[in-house]
């Protein structure tokens, strides 16, 4: 099912392109943008006290415009974000797990723009296709007697290990709604909801989901 929707987005993509050129191919943009991901993982076991963190994306994007209001761009951002947890046993014991992922992201989105006040207000929506490079289990372990140099960390990575079922590629859709100034900077915000399941050991199901509060700037290409 996720094969057959990616298909008809890459479909819609070609035809918009193949009934359209004259007019998609007015203007051309180069846009790099950075700011904050916060994570939105839920778990499945409720005896897990879960908090999702806020980290980082940096990226950039190649975008389209014509005369018509719409547009369609493609990007590459690396994301990271990350998980902390303790279970019932942790708590007593004061130590602190954490998952860290870090991912690439290409987001391949159409959207409509247009002018409003001083700048431009635009809205996207599209497929954002993932890999992941580095997943991490880090235990921050409170020894006993305790004291202030009684803090283990273990760290060890959990692809296919330990009963972690972590796919190095992630599907999923997102969407965004930006302002951009009539001198290049912008403010965006996106979020992005996975397609794919997790499966680690110490929390259980869980699904990818983040939200990007980003300020960039975008570079015209005649």
């Amino acid at each position: 099912m996720r094969h057959f929707f990616f298909f008809k987005f890459c479909s819609l993509l070609v035809l918009l392109f193949n009934s359209h050129t004259n007019a998609i191919a007015q203007s051309r943009s180069f846009s790099i943008e950075t700011g904050m991901t916060h994570s939105f993982y839920r778990p499945t076991d409720k005896k897990v006290s879960l908090q999702n963190s806020v980290m980082y994306d940096v990226g950039g994007s190649f975008g389209l415009k014509g005369k018509l209001p719409l547009t369609i761009t493609v990007g590459l951002f690396c994301v990271a974000n990350g998980i902390n947890f303790r279970s019932e046993e942790d708590i007593i014991s004061g130590s602190t797990n954490t998952y860290r992922f870090q991912h690439l992201q290409l987001p391949i989105n159409i959207g409509y723009k247009k002018r409003l006040g001083y700048g431009s207000l635009w809205v996207q929506s599209g497929l954002n296709i993932g890999y992941n490079f580095r997943a991490v289990k880090e235990s921050w372990i409170r020894n006993k007697p305790v004291n202030e140099d009684s803090l283990t960390i273990e760290k060890a990575k959990i692809f296919g290990v330990d009963g972690n079922k972590v796919s190095r590629f992630d599907v999923g859709i997102c969407a965004s709604v930006g302002y951009e100034m009539p001198f290049g900077v912008f403010a965006k915000i996106q979020y992005y909801y996975g397609l794919n399941k997790m499966e680690l050991s110490s929390i259980g199901l869980i699904r990818r989901q983040f939200l990007n509060l980003n300020i960039g700037y975008t570079f015209k290409i005649k």
